[in-house]
């Protein structure tokens, strides 16, 4: 495996990526059995000197085992690899169906991931802290899991309110806080997401700069590294944590696995030398030894 000189002793950790047995996305490629799967993510990793990732599981289309799917290619390769163990998420037909709580504790002890990923819809609804919504948080807050969440900035006032209740909850939040996700402007949005960061167990990863862009293709990606320093005004560099969305940025042909980690170590200029180390993998590396399944 190369070597990687990233500003500290931390291995590199890739916080936020994906695998799957078949090529999932439109339009159609000439690899579909080979473009996504987790030999592809592994030699890129290898390339770039990254030692170890979080895969982040999604049930999508022509993947609809891929928490199995998943769980294998951890046990394969364990010392490298992390398991996001996908969860009612906005596609699926148990989206805020009751039982929540009772299907995040089978998840649980069939795959023994070390976190679970839940992806919310468009529309902001009042489930994070109803009845059901409150207890999906406890148990999973009970059970020692990380929470990796989709979330549009309409969602935050709600997510900050869990946070609140559930301390123990680690909660990580994709792709800048999903900043572009939604027609809010820039201003609002951060305003939306800033309050939330206040709380000491929510942190936010440094990945998906190209969502939403005009053009998803130009790198550096400016006015996400812009919303980046914003972030990183609040949080310091203690709670942020690079992820390269890869082999997504494949499906937008916007960067190479390499070009994610340099938007963040090259040209998040606002980073101090010591917070490298913390984003490119000490920050979730203490998050991951911690994020250990109690049942």
């Amino acid at each position: 495996m190369p070597s990687a000189d990233h500003g500290g002793a931390s291995p590199l950790i890739d916080g936020h990526c994906h695998a799957w047995r078949t090529w999932p996305y439109a339009p159609l490629v000439p690899d579909p059995g080979l473009r996504g799967t987790v030999e592809q993510l592994l030699w890129e990793m290898d390339q770039s000197g990254v030692q170890k990732a979080c895969l982040v599981a999604a049930n999508i289309e022509k993947n609809l085992d891929n928490n199995a799917y998943i769980a294998k290619c951890v046990a394969r390769h364990p010392e490298r690899l992390y398991h996001f163990a996908h969860i009612d998420c906005h596609w699926e037909p148990t989206y805020q169906a009751d039982g929540a709580a009772k299907r995040l504790a089978a998840l649980v002890r069939r795959f023994r991931p070390v976190g679970v990923t839940k992806y919310f819809g468009s529309e902001v609804t009042d489930w994070p802290l109803s009845q059901e919504g409150t207890a999906f948080f406890s148990e999973a807050e009970r059970l020692g899991v990380i929470l990796s969440l989709a979330a549009r900035p309409g969602w935050q006032p709600q997510l900050r309110e869990v946070a609140r209740r559930f301390t123990g909850l680690s909660i990580l939040l994709h792709h800048l806080g999903s900043f572009r996700s939604s027609n809010l402007p820039a201003n609002e949005a951060f305003a939306l997401i800033a309050r939330t960061l206040e709380n000491d167990n929510v942190y936010v990863k440094l990945s998906g700069f190209h969502y939403g862009a005009a053009r998803a293709w130009e790198f550096p990606q400016k006015e996400a590294i812009g919303f980046a320093r914003r972030i990183h005004g609040i949080t310091g560099g203690s709670k942020l944590c690079w992820g390269s969305d890869y082999p997504v940025i494949k499906r937008d042909r916007s960067f190479t696995y390499q070009q994610t980690i340099e938007m963040v170590r090259t040209h998040c200029t606002f980073l101090a030398p010591s917070d490298i180390p913390l984003v490119m993998g000490g920050t979730l590396s203490r998050l991951l030894n911690a994020g250990r399944p109690t049942s």
